[in-house]
């Protein structure tokens, strides 16, 4: 991943290729594919926030069950009597801690993708501010060529 300078200053490049062209077409694509990648990346931070909220509703169902597998009582009577009760609390631990660590990398996860969304916002508003800066003197002068022949 770059760090945000580099993308801009790799934007603020792309910007001095596009003034000397003067291409309107290149910088239209540019915003477009830019904006179709920051949509998928939205989608899929929302999945990913989805799944962390689904992995933390099982983890804590998993730690109840964990703490209710500790406690005195029957279930615990009924695994230390058939030596079965450390078997349980391992598995039931080794799920719980599998299940956390999907929970973190899904967390890393998007952090990673919210700052790629953050990136290629800041790229769509200078690519965006450019286009206009390009476009506007030329619909103007087009209009005034319009009233003129008018």
């Amino acid at each position: 991943m770059l760090p945000d300078a580099e993308i801009l200053k790799e934007t603020k490049l792309n910007l001095k290729l596009f003034q000397s062209s003067e291409d309107p077409q290149w910088i239209e694509k540019r915003i477009d594919h830019i904006q179709s990648t920051l949509s998928a990346n939205e989608s899929q931070a929302r999945l990913l926030q989805d799944r962390i909220i689904a992995y933390s509703l099982i983890i804590d169902k998993q730690q109840k069950h964990l703490a209710v597998l500790k406690q005195p009582g029957v279930k615990q009577f009924w695994y230390k009597l058939s030596d079965r009760l450390e078997s349980q609390l391992n598995k039931y631990e080794t799920t719980r801690l599998k299940n956390l660590e999907k929970c973190n990398k899904a967390e890393q996860d998007l952090i990673t993708i919210n700052h790629t969304i953050r990136v290629a916002r800041k790229q769509l508003q200078i690519l965006q501010s450019a286009y206009y800066q390009f476009t506007t003197p030329i619909l103007e002068n087009a209009l005034t060529t319009q009233r003129n022949i008018s």
